[in-house]
């Protein structure tokens, strides 16, 4: 069998409980990432040129609440999932496959009625986190998301359309043949609105549905036999992470590492002298200078841990454009550097770590301990922190009647016409908001 027969073939039986439960918190850390992402410059340009492309269709397009045809609607809408980087990720490829998977499902939906948005979801992430690998095999620089997620986005949506198997491995081929091999570390040197290359490459569905054929699958190549032969029996969704801050994520353990001291032993944002973060290479290289943009925040080691100090959060507010000139931040910022670890370094990708010392004023010093990443499958957010997590990012875009309607119609999209429900929460709240 072959990978687009399996994604055909899932039923809602196949999926284990566990599974059923992690796709349901995926959908809210998605959409919750999308609606306030769909409100950052980055979000709105998107949406525009979307509409500038696009014809009137089914589709909403969170930015506005128009309703466009699939492709420009998708377009828009997983640039806005990935436009505050607080969107889930997949350590082992170092990206983000819910924003290749999570807006392209549910445009799918409105498009051609929800079907089994469960099983649409659970193909998507499990063909685009093992394309991931195997695209990683191939090509030895490190490349973006969008390298790989497009195929995540092909399996979802392929799926609800009603593909069959030809035209399925098709787009596949074709959405794998037209992402680019976005560099993704010049991205974290020069930080810009390209992000994790998340908008491009989604939308091959529509010329495999024609008949434009494709490549084969790469997943399909007997080199890469061992990342399908377990489908179905491993579940790579089970090993995302979901982040609770909206930067990059290996800055985060830094993050955590500066609260855990300032609550422990109740340094203000004023006793900073110096932060020296303790760290692997990748971590070290994020920007240092003063930022200019949100996406230089975001990609950035000392602006997040220095509005963490000051502020107490790290979210939207905090990265955005009016953030920047924040004069007590830009200090904080400055006093900022890091080390890199050689034991830290070993153990990345697989896991992210980070410990920090901080120096007072008076010429104290404490330090922390050796933390991962919170979020992580080994260091999970609870139910609850996702579900608070969602309120935080959409409250003030949608507001608090909205959000938990759509936290409801999330818990309950197992129910008979769950996924219509879903896509009604969400295109209601927008086009009020």
């Amino acid at each position: 069998m072959n990978v687009a027969e399996w994604i055909l073939r899932l039923k809602y039986e196949d999926l284990p409980e566990a599974v059923r439960r992690q796709i349901r918190r995926c959908l809210l850390d998605g959409v919750g990432a999308a609606v306030a992402g769909s409100r950052t410059r980055t979000g709105q340009i998107a949406a525009a040129f979307a509409e500038e492309m696009g014809r009137d269709g089914p589709a909403t397009v969170l930015a506005s609440g128009r309703r466009l045809a699939l492709a420009p609607a998708v377009l828009a809408n997983v640039v806005a999932a990935n436009a505050y980087d607080i969107d889930d990720g997949y350590r082992q490829v170092k990206g983000h496959p819910g924003g290749f998977v999570i807006m392209p499902a549910l445009a799918a939906c409105e498009a051609c009625g929800a079907g089994d948005l469960l099983c649409a979801v659970a193909a998507g992430y499990e063909v685009a986190t093992r394309a991931g690998v195997a695209t990683h095999r191939h090509y030895a620089h490190y490349h973006a998301s969008g390298s790989w997620g497009a195929l995540g986005a092909a399996a979802c949506i392929g799926r609800i359309a009603g593909l069959d198997a030809e035209r399925m491995g098709w787009a596949l081929g074709l959405a794998e043949y037209h992402a680019a091999l976005s560099p993704m570390e010049r991205c974290l040197a020069h930080p810009a609105m390209t992000k994790d290359g998340i908008g491009w490459g989604a939308c091959a569905v529509g010329l495999a549905e024609k008949g434009f054929t494709g490549i084969p699958c790469l997943l399909d190549e007997p080199e890469n036999g061992d990342l399908i032969t377990d489908l179905g029996m491993r579940w790579r969704v089970l090993d995302l992470y979901f982040k609770p801050y909206a930067c990059c994520r290996w800055a985060q353990p830094a993050v955590d590492a500066v609260l855990g001291l300032q609550r422990r032993h109740g340094l203000t944002h004023g006793d900073a002298k110096r932060i020296v973060v303790h760290t692997f290479r990748e971590a070290a290289d994020l920007q240092k200078t003063p930022p200019r943009t949100p996406e230089e925040a975001q990609y950035h080691l000392s602006w997040p841990i220095a509005a963490a100090l000051v502020q107490g959060e790290v979210g939207p507010r905090q990265v955005g454009e009016e953030a920047l000139t924040d004069r007590v931040m830009q200090r904080v910022a400055g006093v900022v550097e890091a080390v890199v670890e050689a034991e830290i370094q070993a153990r990345f990708p697989a896991e992210a770590l980070a410990w920090v010392e901080v120096e007072t004023m008076d010429g104290r010093w404490f330090r922390s301990d050796l933390i991962p990443a919170r979020g992580d499958a080994h260091t999970p957010l609870s139910d609850e922190e996702v579900e608070a997590k969602f309120r935080w990012l959409t409250g003030p875009v949608i507001g608090g009647d909205a959000a938990e309607r759509i936290i409801e119609a999330v818990a309950r999209v197992e129910e008979k016409d769950g996924g219509e429900r879903l896509v009604e929460a969400v295109r209601e709240a927008v086009k009020k908001a």
